[in-house]
């Protein structure tokens, strides 16, 4: 949920727009309305990705 939210966030400021977001046990299916912008597009594409390794570190950090 996390992963899909971060997606969420970044699209929102970025201009774009969420239409609908399906959670499914294997990740998510998006109706995004995503910015034009190919830097935009990737700041969304990596935010998922970018909170995975965030809570990973966290976690980590905190067994340690």
């Amino acid at each position: 949920i996390l992963h899909e939210l971060a997606h969420a966030f970044a699209l929102t400021n970025l201009g774009g727009q969420i239409h609908q977001v399906v959670l499914t046990p294997w990740g998510s299916n998006s109706d995004l309305g995503l910015p034009t912008t190919a830097p935009a597009r990737a700041v969304v594409y990596l935010a998922g990705p970018f909170l995975n390794g965030a809570v990973f570190l966290l976690g980590a950090t905190l067994l340690v």
